[in-house]
């Protein structure tokens, strides 16, 4: 009985729907990222708070198909993300069945093996199967569309609309299968000789996207999801130089062996599909198979110019798997009927020594790919093997930072792609109608905004707040990507005449807290003493620990390296010494990054703030000659003056302060280790100077 059913068209489709959907579940946990976290955020939005999507949000990239839909489904099924996951693994699990019917209704052999090639490849890790990537949502809507297209053998005309319109409804979640449109156009019209069939079936496709304009239109959005939808995508191909850059891209991006997303290097993972759907297209140009062979090499050939355009993206391989599943999976049965008919003759030996290098190629294959269909218990261990970089783990680190040490009540400005922290972090984001932008989106929102309504942005008095829904007027915590220009991140604090800038950089040594240059001193902010309070906790996680901050000044690199590369010695050398690098405000800052981004050290560096609040948590400040010493003796914080120039003390005429004058580098261990006997035994502060003989 059993037998029987998995034998039968409808047995085959529930076996391939099953393990298609088997395959997907063992990526249930993977968290939304990039383009997928940006949306989920924005569909909350959108449905929670009935805005308008392409009016009330700065950036809305994609159709609004995907938006509503996520949206749904975090509304009815709440927020966890394995709940997102599983739900449209249960649509994408249909395009393995579909495949099946399709190859079926073409009369190409070999359906059932398509199906199932289909189920292994379009979850393909490396490719972004796994990540329920966009591509992925158009593929139902675009293989139910051909699949009623070829069950019409005559021209029914309601038929080939219905088709249209499953077509122009994939086109609301990704614009990818408006290449395959005049293919099909062309196939309807050859296959059925009729004009009308073709019209009608672009009239369907219309109709979706005809009643999308007419509502976004009825919100005054209608320019904007135009542009947003087409204008962007239209712009972007009638371009020769970028497509011709996008082209170069393509040839030149596999000898890149630092880029995670490396377009030709996902496409070694299909090296035995390749052979078969050659080996299928040349036995079916013999045969003459005409109309079939006509629509997949058409929607091939289409697939292949989104993967010029697409340049290094690895998703865009997507569109491609189900018509090279379709060919390899018709290569592999004929190959197959041929070697299990053995016979004594030069043309199955030539056949058999092919299905031998195959299975020696599919056995690297199955080598290759294999690591990437494990189960991961961290879901995000599994995205840095894809990416073979740490890129996500940064997302985790800024989080984990705001969750441990920032205030639920913070309001986060993030400029930069990285709406991963929205999902991850539990502080809000400050403006909800630009969620993820760059600075120049956010300059040119606030800007738009400020002058629609005639004021300024006043921090003191907290007057008028940009977004028009939030109590405070600025946010209290502004994060950078680091694509951001020193530029624009200028004009946005000027724009807020905002004091402070939290921006983590990812390494276990850096930490920047940054403010804008004012000509006028503003009275530091409450949030920032909060920061610091916190910041000395987590440089120093041991209370008995010495903080040691290093206040510097404009000095020659040679100086810098010189200063830095004692005081890393010392560091590594007394296990309960942490520094803490205040840099001068028109300093570089690239030497200092650079010497301990490298470096596994017990090191903070921070670039712009109050070293005021820096000098009331540390033990010990060491400068080389900058004024701050006297702010640091005024607050009875010890200080060492490192004067490598000369051998003058300048400080001679401080009296009662804890000054101590060093000549050279050498001197510096056993000055700080005076330092911390004399704070540790309470002796009254002396002041004393030690030069070189």
């Amino acid at each position: 009985m059993n037998s029987l059913l998995i034998t039968s068209s409808c047995g085959k489709i529930i076996f391939l729907y099953l393990l298609s959907f088997l395959l997907w579940l063992r990526f249930r946990n993977i968290p939304l990222f990039s383009d997928r976290a940006a949306v989920a955020q924005i569909s909350d939005l959108w449905i929670s708070e009935r805005k308008t999507l392409y009016k009330d949000f700065g950036i809305t990239y994609f159709p609004p198909g995907i938006y509503l839909l996520f949206g749904l489904i975090r509304k009815f099924f709440g927020n966890r993300i394995n709940v997102l996951n599983i739900i449209t693994f249960t649509f994408f699990s249909s395009i393995p069945p579909l495949v099946y019917l399709i190859t079926n209704q073409l009369g190409f052999t070999g359906s059932m093996i398509a199906g199932v090639f289909t189920a292994v490849l379009i979850i393909n890790p490396k490719i972004e199967g796994c990540t329920h990537n966009f591509e992925l949502y158009t593929l139902p809507f675009l293989l139910c569309s051909l699949a009623l297209i070829l069950k019409s053998l005559s021209p029914d005309l309601h038929t080939f609309f219905l088709a249209g319109i499953l077509m122009g409804m994939g086109f609301l979640f990704k614009q990818s299968p408006v290449f395959y449109l005049p293919v099909i156009l062309v196939y309807i019209f050859i296959h059925n000789n009729s004009i009308l069939a073709s019209i009608l079936y672009f009239c369907g496709v219309c109709i979706p996207h005809g009643i999308a304009f007419l509502y976004f239109s009825s919100k005054n959005a209608g320019k904007n999801f135009l542009y947003y939808t087409w204008g962007i995508l239209i712009r972007r191909f009638i371009s020769f130089k970028k497509n011709s850059q996008n082209l170069a891209q393509v040839i030149t991006i596999s000898r890149r062996s630092d880029t995670a997303a490396k377009l030709f290097s996902c496409g070694r993972y299909f090296t035995v599909f390749y052979f078969l759907a050659v080996y299928s297209v040349i036995l079916n140009l013999v045969n003459c198979d005409g109309y079939g062979l006509f629509l997949l090499s058409g929607l091939l050939l289409s697939s292949g110019i989104l993967l010029v355009s697409g340049g290094q993206w690895p998703h865009y391989w997507l569109n491609c798997i189900p018509w090279l599943a379709i060919f390899s999976g018709n290569g592999a049965y004929r190959l197959g009927s041929i070697i299990a008919r053995p016979e004594p003759s030069l043309h199955y030996a030539i056949h058999l020594g092919i299905v031998f290098i195959l299975l020696k190629v599919s056995v690297q294959t199955i080598r290759m790919n294999l690591p990437f269909y494990y189960y991961h218990k961290d879901p995000y261990r599994l995205l840095e093997k894809i990416y073979a970089s740490r890129a996500y783990e940064e997302f985790i680190e800024i989080a984990e930072y705001i969750n441990k040490y920032l205030p639920c009540s913070y309001k986060i400005l993030v400029a930069g792609w990285a709406p991963e922290l929205g999902i991850l972090s539990r502080c809000n984001l400050f403006c909800k109608d630009l969620l993820f932008g760059f600075a120049p989106d956010y300059i040119s929102y606030f800007r738009n905004t400020l002058l629609s309504t005639g004021d300024q942005i006043n921090p003191k008095n907290g007057d008028l707040n940009p977004c028009g829904t939030y109590e405070q007027p600025y946010p209290e915590i502004i994060i950078f990507s680091s694509m951001e220009p020193e530029n624009t991140r200028k004009e946005l604090f000027q724009i807020f005449q905002h004091e402070y800038i939290l921006s983590h950089r990812i390494g276990q040594s850096l930490i920047y807290i940054e403010n804008a240059c004012h000509d006028t001193y503003i009275e530091p902010a409450n949030n920032f003493r909060g920061v610091t309070k916190m910041l000395r906790s987590e440089i120093c996680p041991d209370n008995n620990a010495k903080l040691i901050l290093l206040a510097t000044r404009p000095m020659e690199q040679g100086v810098i390296l010189e200063i830095l590369s004692e005081m890393y010695e010392l560091i590594n050398k007394n296990p309960d010494w942490y520094l803490l690098i205040k840099i001068h405000p028109k300093e570089d800052i690239t030497p200092y990054v650079w010497f301990l981004e490298k470096r596994d050290t017990r090191c903070k560096l921070i670039q712009f703030g109050p070293v005021e609040e820096l000098l009331k948590i540390c033990d010990v400040c060491i400068t080389p000659f900058s004024m701050v010493g006297l702010d640091a003796a005024n607050l009875n914080v010890p200080v060492v003056m490192i004067n490598l120039e000369s051998d003058i003390d300048l400080f001679q005429c401080v009296d009662g302060k804890r000054i101590y004058g060093i000549f050279t580098m050498s001197q510096l261990e056993n000055t700080l280790q005076n330092i911390f006997q004399e704070k540790t035994e309470q002796i009254e502060p002396v002041r004393m100077s030690i030069r070189t003989g």
